[in-house]
């Protein structure tokens, strides 16, 4: 025990750090991101597809031919033989409509082919999910235009793996993560546009921008923590905490559900939470009320099914367990529309939202396995959105006793 406590000190001086470098570059204007100055930060066709596909672009602006793309096929699927020099890239190529099986047809990506009949398929995930069936659509797409050889890349943050190309067809496919492979390609695209100081500082931008995506470490204290963690000394520590990993996010949301019980009392809810919560069953929610303006309405935040298709939302609602009775739309019209992600309706006559990120727009905190949302929890950033965009809402336009009053039986 006293060694794990030991290791915990000591990852904690490297974080402490590195947040103080990161704070020094903010100072010194090193983390001047126009990407997300224009709310591109995380748009998946506008920016990274388009950036992405531009630099593999032979014919491209930057006009560095095909070296990008010939460091891209040589460090991230080597061995794939490829005419570089003769490449056409398209973004969001149309492969016909979607049947109604769901095996053929969609948008690909990025969509890169030469003229020996090969071909690159890039499917690009930031925050999106996976649409049904649409990895092996992709790759059915190939195998009907008899390419002489293709490979199908699936890219995502971390890496995660396709849930909807079987087992038999992962000949060709390949998982990449921007943490990893697309980071890596890029710094070495940095070097390659050394003598071109608008590309190569237009690169370094955009790897700014992924970094602060990923929420991940610079270079010099990352490989610290990973040295330390996995020396001799602290092994046996290291893997305790992975063994307990559930465990640890479990206690981590816990933790922040308390917190989340504070601030609703405070500012003059009562709190209920259903037991599933903890455990992520179906149809799970946590309930704020104020029984003196409302005994039917409260605000409402959980999910129907917590999965990558679905997530945790908010919104006003009441007894979610119960087949709500029809509105009339002159009603519904009557009250403020103030979550904007869905329609009003009976269910949630303000509308609902899933929760996003701090710009309420992007980012992953629908997904409270994730490790950033988990970090959010911890660093007090999600409980501020829920305060300032869900609870001071509800209590300054008095939404509330506007519901129980339009709409209570």
């Amino acid at each position: 025990m006293d060694k794990l406590i030991d290791l915990l000190k000591q990852i904690k001086l490297i974080v402490d750090q590195d947040r103080i470098m990161k704070e020094e570059r903010w100072k010194r204007g090193e983390n001047f991101n126009v990407f997300s100055v224009l709310s591109l930060s995380r748009n998946e066709t506008r920016l990274h597809s388009a950036f992405i596909a531009e630099l593999l672009n032979s014919n491209g602006s930057h006009g560095l031919r095909n070296a990008f793309l010939d460091d891209f096929i040589y460090n991230i699927i080597p061995g794939f033989e490829f005419d570089t020099l003769h490449a056409d890239v398209k973004v969001e190529a149309c492969i016909g409509p979607i049947n109604e099986d769901s095996t053929r047809g969609g948008r690909i990506d990025i969509l890169v082919t030469d003229n020996k009949n090969h071909a690159v398929i890039i499917e690009n995930k930031i925050d999106a999910s996976e649409q049904e069936g649409q990895l092996c659509r992709y790759n059915n797409y190939a195998k009907d235009m008899r390419f002489s050889d293709y490979r199908l890349l699936y890219l995502t943050l971390d890496g995660k793996d396709s849930e909807t190309i079987p087992d038999t067809d992962k000949a060709n496919y390949v998982s990449i993560s921007y943490q990893k492979e697309i980071l890596n390609w890029l710094e070495s695209c940095v070097g390659i546009a050394a003598c071109y100081p608008l590309i190569r500082e237009t690169i370094r931008q955009y790897i700014i921008n992924l970094k602060e995506i990923l929420n991940i470490m610079g270079v010099e204290n990352e490989n610290k923590l990973i040295e330390l963690v996995t020396s001799k000394e602290y092994t046996e520590s290291t893997l305790a905490i992975l063994r307990n990993e559930m465990e640890i996010k479990r206690e981590i949301r816990l933790h922040f559900i308390e917190e989340l019980e504070r601030l609703a009392r405070q500012k003059g809810f009562e709190f209920s939470c259903d037991e599933g919560v903890h455990h992520f069953w179906y149809d799970q929610w946590i309930v704020l009320s104020q029984p003196s303006v409302s005994k039917e309405w409260g605000v409402y935040i959980g999910w129907y099914k917590l999965i990558k298709s679905d997530g945790v939302r908010y919104g006003i609602s009441r007894r979610l367990t119960v087949d709500p009775q029809p509105v009339s739309e002159d009603k519904l019209m009557q009250i403020p529309h103030v979550w904007t992600e869905a329609p009003q309706d009976e269910k949630f006559p303000c509308g609902w939202a899933y929760f996003r990120g701090i710009d309420g727009k992007t980012g992953d905190w629908w997904n409270w396995y994730d490790m950033n949302t988990l970090e959010d929890m911890t660093n007090g950033t999600m409980l501020h959105f829920i305060e300032t965009e869900i609870i001071d809402k509800v209590i300054d336009g008095n939404l509330l006793k506007k519901v129980q009053e339009l709409l209570s039986d």
